[in-house]
């Protein structure tokens, strides 16, 4: 019963990703090359914030000892013009880029 009920969301997310439906004992966090990064113990709140953009895969138990793997898909932020700036400063070669568009240096 715990596959069914189980729902991560937001997902995707940048941030924060909540487990619905049961209670985490434990959750473990992997990248896609099946490297654990982070356990997490008896919280249904996942903190993705520091790991870059891309598809992680969550090992839940629950407290009875059942477990359910589910994916999510961790989003980036949006590239901004400042940060961007930043990059051509220390000498970035090629256009900038604004909301994901690339700009024409002149």
């Amino acid at each position: 019963m715990l596959k069914k009920q189980l729902t991560l969301s937001p997902n995707p997310t940048s941030g924060i990703v909540r487990i619905t439906g049961a209670s985490a004992a434990e959750v473990q966090v992997y990248n896609t090359l099946g490297q654990l990064l982070k356990t997490i113990q008896s919280t249904n709140e996942i903190n993705l914030e520091g790991l870059p953009q891309g598809v992680y895969t969550l090992r839940i138990t629950d407290e009875k000892g059942f477990v359910v793997v589910r994916k999510v898909v961790k989003e980036g932020k949006p590239f901004c013009r400042l940060s961007l700036c930043r990059l051509r400063a220390v000498g970035f070669p090629f256009g900038e880029l604004h909301c994901g568009v690339a700009d024409e240096v002149p």
